[in-house]
């Protein structure tokens, strides 16, 4: 594994190029961070028993093996010496991290994805000065049935301390860890490879195919998407397909371009194992909205979102242009009320939006169905909100009324509904699917979170009110990097309580309240950050009882003990009361 002593490899100085292209840092590590790691996938399943045997090998040795998505981002670390894991804290090579080429330069992970093949990087050959004391070889895990990169697992060591024998280990791991996903995938990904090949012959070359794993597509399709990937496309489809067997998801691409995603649900045993989408053209969304009556205006305010929070919100517009019914559907908190809000104040200006909501005024379904009926006479948008909490037939009552008018009502309906309700939903779904009432799925906050750089600025506004109060970058970048289980409703109920407890007119990291990390006394690394954020969350979860805790996270009842103390985690704060 030793360098060769006549200049860098021709694959080493290709990987140079591109990191000193990307403009990677050379003399420091800035690797993104994602708090969000998604270890459901079959990826993780079928590589986590090799590592764990991997591990055994290793005990006692200075090697780490790491298991990377098909970006970058690190999922899995086990080390066989902790001085060494220690190490590989500094430098931020640790879950959550991204380690792809155009962020920390030439290594085994980001240097094996952009070649895809074995990539042996060391010492030296790092592009990054802070890494040339380690070497590192890192082995793409490819899907069985598509052959699409799935991720990297990666070996690390002192440079020092490689030798060839490193490279044989990871190649050998990498073709267990193959053969597991083969085993995995199963009649699924059969399944879906068949929907997908017989679509492609029906429906021509503008079809694709996304599961958590793969997606399948031509060049003509993922030319179409820009940006999008895999990544994007597998959250929007389990958003939309929740509720029904088919459903149309709109988009804004970064380009500006609308396209309709048009999706339905590939099942197996009545799981969603994937789905086939086609992507409707450019053209053909022309010619629908020339034939229209009225033209929906771009929503006010979600310029530079998301493109799933975008189109969301265009086709939620469209609908109130006609004065049609609506639903959207998404976990709670995501921003439903928000998206209707302000779909509202732009068709209906001179009128404020009602909202009908069963938690917090109960009423009998016969006077929910009077008061709505009349507010839409006088022109009102209405927004029943939790659908799913109605009384079984108040909305079939409520919509039959509504088709029965004798003439079209100047106001407009609209329904949110929350996948993750625990009850009501499968009933309210259904009474809204018999009245042909269109599903508009909203993402969770995980998959869009680069939305917060722009709505975080919006709710200090709006809580501020007449203070002109503004947030430093830094601020604005951790609560980016933090997650988020309540979505934005979680967000703006921290935000309201900084605006309220604010001394000045600029938000800082240490306004954050207490269970947030604000106030401590002594800056955090990330790795620090990555535990407290863990301890706070088991904490939470299990009622502020930090045996319970202890024992969710794997560690000892002394361990949370010390990291409570030493990352300042005001338990009370956490869980009043």
């Amino acid at each position: 594994m030793s360098p060769q002593a006549y200049g860098p490899r021709d694959e080493i100085l290709a990987s140079w190029r591109r990191s000193y292209d990307d403009g990677a840092g050379a003399d420091e590590i800035s690797a993104p961070y994602d708090a969000n790691l998604n270890l459901a996938t079959k990826l993780v399943k079928a590589a986590t028993p090799v590592i764990q045997r991997v591990q055994e090998d290793i005990m006692g040795s200075p090697i780490t093996v790491i298991l990377a998505d098909s970006r970058g981002k690190i999922l899995l670390r086990r080390s066989g010496e902790r001085q060494l894991a220690s190490a590989l804290d500094r430098v931020q090579l640790a879950p959550g991290f991204n380690y792809s080429e155009k962020y920390v330069g030439t290594n085994g992970i980001g240097t094996a994805l952009e070649g895809r093949t074995t990539s042996l990087v060391h010492g030296v050959e790092h592009f990054n000065e802070v890494l040339r004391t380690y070497a590192c070889v890192g082995v793409p895990l490819r899907d069985p049935n598509t052959h699409r990169i799935l991720g990297v697992l990666d070996i690390t060591t002192w440079s020092e301390l490689a030798s060839p024998a490193l490279t044989a280990l990871v190649r050998q791991a990498g073709s267990v860890i193959e053969e597991g996903l083969l085993e995995l995938s199963g009649r699924g990904a059969k399944a879906l490879m068949e929907e997908y090949l017989h679509a492609s012959r029906v429906r021509g070359s503008h079809v694709l195919a996304v599961s958590a794993e793969a997606l399948l597509a031509a060049p003509t399709v993922t030319s179409l998407l820009g940006d999008m990937r895999r990544d994007d496309l597998w959250p929007l489809a389990q958003e939309a397909l929740a509720a029904a067997e088919r459903n149309d998801v709109p988009i804004v691409l970064s380009n500006g371009t609308q396209t309709s995603l048009q999706m339905r649900a590939v099942s197996r045993e009545g799981q969603l194992v994937g789905a086939i989408i086609e992507v409707v053209p450019t053209e053909r969304l022309q010619s629908t909205a020339a034939a229209a009556p009225r033209q929906a205006a771009p929503v006010a305010g979600f310029d530079g979102l998301s493109p799933a929070t975008m189109g969301a919100a265009v086709l939620v517009s469209r609908h109130a242009d006609e004065r049609q019914p609506v639903c959207l559907i998404g976990e709670g908190g995501v921003g439903k009320q928000m998206t209707v809000r302000a779909v509202a104040s732009q068709h209906f200006p001179a009128r404020n939006l009602i909202v009908v909501d069963e938690a917090e005024t109960p009423r009998s379904g016969s006077e929910i169905v009077t008061a709505v009926l009349e507010d839409l006479r006088r022109g009102s948008p209405v927004l029943v909100k939790r659908a799913e909490m109605l009384a079984d037939g108040v909305l079939a009552n409520l919509m039959s009324t509504v088709t029965r008018h004798e003439e079209p009502l100047p106001g407009w309906l609209a329904f949110s509904l929350r996948t993750t309700a625990a009850e009501g939903q499968d009933q309210a779904t259904s009474a809204l699917r018999a009245a042909r009432v269109p599903f508009v799925a909203v993402p969770p906050l995980r998959t869009r979170v680069s939305d917060l750089e722009k709505i975080i600025p919006a709710m200090i506004r709006r809580h501020a009110g007449r203070r002109h109060v503004t947030a430093t970058p830094a601020l604005v970048s951790r609560l980016t990097r933090q997650t988020w289980p309540g979505n934005l409703t979680e967000v703006d109920g921290v935000i309201k309580q900084m605006v309220r407890e604010a001394r000045g007119d600029t938000l800082d990291e240490a306004d954050l309240p207490p269970e947030r990390g604000g106030g401590l006394r002594r800056h955090l690394t990330p790795i620090e950050w990555l535990t407290r954020e863990a301890i706070v969350e088991a904490l939470r979860a299990n009622g502020g009882a930090k045996d319970k805790a202890a024992e969710s996270l794997g560690i000892s009842r002394a361990s949370i003990y010390r990291k409570i103390k030493t990352l300042e985690i005001d338990v009370e704060a956490i869980v009043p009361g």
